[in-house]
């Protein structure tokens, strides 16, 4: 039962991600922030690949921006570490 939940919780932030991505742009912090959750997602399923690609993303959208949200930066090492 919890691997079902697994699946539908990464279909589930897929699908965020998308959403604020098309609504709102990537490059937006909600856009961030949803794309790091799906990679958080992504880990859990064992999804290493994938997951190190959004991460890597992310932290290059940041740099390039020139920006520090410190929540982001968090999860960002929280992810890194796993």
């Amino acid at each position: 039962m919890a691997q079902e939940d697994l699946k539908n919780a990464l279909i589930y932030k897929e699908k965020s991600w998308q959403v604020a991505k098309n609504l709102l742009g990537d490059d937006v912090i909600r856009t961030l922030s949803q794309r790091l959750r799906y990679a958080e997602v992504l880990q859990k399923n064992h999804h290493f690949g994938a997951a190190d690609k959004h991460l890597k993303t992310v932290q290059d959208r940041l740099q390039e921006q020139g920006v520090d949200y410190p929540d982001l930066q968090q999860m960002i090492e929280r992810l890194n570490k796993a």
